[in-house]
């Protein structure tokens, strides 16, 4: 089977880097997979794929609204002759036009996020008359995003495949050990925004250092709240033990060297941090928001919280004061995670793109 998966870029984010391990397992599975990217921005994700020999191809997109990008779609499919389209993000009102006249059976569309928050009303309006034509079948990561779709597409919840995103656990090396050694060590990895909510969690970790003076926060990521992130660590004057560290593509190895991953988001999809800490075995707490109750269950393999200030400061005191509870949790995470394989993810895939070819 050929396929052609199409982001707008490859910074170091989950849908991106989902996007990755897809591709890496479907060709895996002895599929050829081209990959196109938008814009010329290159990363780590990038060289990662242009070194295993799959073919990138970058668009040299515009910003804004760019009415030639669709042509050059419309030329790469016309080249590669695919057997599915798979779009990402707010790509598929390029691509539906782009195929008009081509014969592809449908193109599949991940849904990354809550369907109120993955597009504007102006992309939602045209994604809603492109699943009424069947011209795309849009995924959900999530029971949650699942009926967010139904509900913002009037789209029938029995015709919308729900496929967990996933990362691949074949060469990882999960914890063994949950007591403390010098610091504890909490983490959290994501883009510096108000719906990360790192600003209420730096706040409640400088709370729980008064507390105790071996807590230690590291947080990666870049994004528009940087300086605040910053501006707010000096006015706690916490910057011996709350550290903005920008971004790293080396999340396994940051992972593995903390003790406790932490994400308190106002909303989230499905999040590959959290499937990359579970594949750790790490003690994890993350907000009781969007996909995540259908990743977490509370007590068993993770701690589910809300999103203020005390609810983050309460779920890190009790995990940090309780050795047998961060055992019970990331032993609990590391069982979860095959759930979330990107074998598994690639395997669901697969099976929906021989249903449309065959269909």
């Amino acid at each position: 089977m050929r396929i052609i998966q199409i982001m707008p870029e490859f910074g170091l984010a989950g849908a991106e880097t989902m996007c990755e391990n897809l591709t890496y397992e479907l060709v895996n599975k002895g599929n050829e997979v081209i990959v196109v990217s938008l814009y010329n921005f290159h990363s780590p994700i990038t060289e990662r794929i242009e070194n295993s020999n799959i073919p990138l191809l970058y668009l040299n997109k515009k910003p804004g609204l760019d009415i030639s990008i669709i042509k050059k779609i419309r030329n790469i499919i016309k080249q590669y002759r695919p057997d599915i389209v798979h779009t990402h993000r707010y790509l598929l009102k390029y691509v539906a036009i782009a195929v008009v006249g081509l014969n592809i059976k449908s193109i599949v569309h991940t849904v990354h996020n809550i369907a109120q928050k993955e597009n504007n009303l102006v992309d939602r309006y045209i994604n809603k008359i492109i699943f009424k034509c069947k011209q795309a079948v849009p995924v959900a990561l999530s029971k949650e995003i699942q009926s967010t779709i139904s509900e913002v597409y009037n789209f029938p919840v029995n015709e919308l495949p729900v496929v967990f995103n996933g990362f691949s656990i074949k060469d990882v090396s999960p914890k063994i050990e949950y007591s403390f050694k010098d610091k504890i060590r909490i983490i959290n990895v994501g883009r510096y925004t108000s719906v990360k909510n790192q600003l209420s969690l730096i706040e409640a970790v400088n709370k729980l250092h008064k507390e105790n003076s071996e807590i230690e926060l590291n947080i990666y990521g870049d994004g528009p709240l940087k300086a605040e992130l910053n501006q707010k660590i000096k006015e706690l004057k916490a910057e011996n033990y709350i550290h903005e560290n920008g971004l790293t593509d080396k999340v396994t190895e940051k992972l593995r060297e903390s003790d406790i991953f932490i994400l308190p988001s106002v909303y989230e999809g499905m999040p590959m941090t959290i499937i990359e800490a579970m594949s750790l075995g790490l003690p994890i707490i993350a907000s009781n928001v969007g996909g995540i109750p259908d990743m977490i269950e509370d007590g068993r393999n993770g701690l589910l919280c809300n999103t203020n200030v005390e609810s983050i400061y309460s779920s890190l005191k009790l995990l940090i004061e309780n050795e047998q509870l961060r055992e019970t949790l990331g032993r609990g995470a590391l069982i979860q995670a095959e759930v979330f394989s990107a074998e598994q993810m690639a395997k669901s895939y697969v099976e929906l793109y021989n249903r449309l070819i065959n269909n």
